[in-house]
């Protein structure tokens, strides 16, 4: 049997009639009936039964309906996706991510994607919080969660490492002492930041709540108190102590995101796989001070 006797049956199925079923093909009713007879005779088996009122599909023919219906709507799929592969390599992209990401790390990279595709326009917004890229017009995302949405199509691409760093003239007195440089905002990571201080320095004082990583980034740096900052951050700065009150975390993992309607755009999947190629040749420095096992 081939595709066509399955769609035959399909539409039988369907309309409950040979007259039915052919109109919707758009061929005779003969085509449909001489179809239908030929399938019963090469499985050996009876799918519908014959009636003054039409056709009534059997148990078993009644059995496969519902992956007739799933394959037909699997194979439109792709046939759209293989179209949306003939636009060109030009337009524009909306990229959400970490801002601590782009500034350090990934916008050093972009210049190589920039020379290959001079046609595509990237546009790179910051963002933390659980977001719907969808009423962002967000193409990609690169989000960091431990439960990425099942609406969308991801890959993970890295663990980073969390630590508590301070700068090197403030860490003569205990860490309880220190002024605390808060991550302002909510989210995910917001809920992850607090709880790690509640956990740890359970008396030590917020002074200053910034709303972006490199903010808070730059405030440790400057010796404005003592936070939570990714290991990829903390670790190149020398000015920097990693407070040993506690241990390194494992973080959320990073996460490359995109939505289903925009899997096919040829723009999208080649930023989707050089994104995939730059995180793996910067694992090393992403997930820097992580054991094989991390507590939590």
């Amino acid at each position: 049997m081939n595709w066509d006797d399955y769609r035959y049956l399909r539409e039988l199925a369907r309309t409950g009639s040979v007259r039915g079923a052919a109109e919707a093909m758009g061929v005779n009713a003969s085509t449909v009936t001489r179809r239908l007879e030929g399938v019963e005779a090469e499985l050996g088996l009876t799918l519908f039964v014959r009636q003054a009122r039409g056709l009534e599909a059997n148990e078993a023919m009644l059995d496969v309906v519902a992956d007739l219906n799933q394959v037909a709507h699997s194979l439109e799929e792709l046939g759209s996706r293989l179209k949306s592969f003939n636009d060109s390599l030009a337009g524009s992209i909306k990229l959400a991510l970490p801002d601590a990401l782009a500034t350090d790390f990934l916008l050093r990279s972009l210049g190589v994607f920039r020379s290959r595709y001079p046609q595509i326009e990237l546009e790179v917004m910051p963002s933390y919080q659980n977001l719907n890229i969808g009423v962002l017009g967000v193409d990609v995302a690169i989000w960091a969660t431990r439960s990425p949405p099942e609406d969308l199509i991801g890959r993970p691409l890295s663990r980073f490492g969390l630590a508590a760093y301070a700068h090197a003239d403030l860490v003569d007195g205990t860490a309880e002492e220190l002024p605390w440089v808060e991550w302002a905002g909510s989210g995910e990571i917001m809920n992850t930041y607090r709880a790690l201080r509640e956990r740890y320095f359970p008396s030590a004082t917020v002074q200053l709540r910034c709303d972006h990583v490199p903010m808070q980034f730059a405030a440790l740096c400057n010796g404005l108190g003592a936070g939570i900052l990714p290991c990829f951050l903390g670790e190149e700065r020398p000015e920097l102590r990693r407070l040993d009150d506690m241990p390194v975390q494992t973080g959320p993992t990073l996460w490359l995101l995109s939505r289903p309607d925009q899997r096919g755009l040829r723009r999208v999947h080649v930023l989707l796989e050089f994104l995939t190629q730059v995180f793996e040749e910067r694992r090393d420095w992403l997930e820097v001070l992580l054991p094989s096992a991390t507590q939590t």
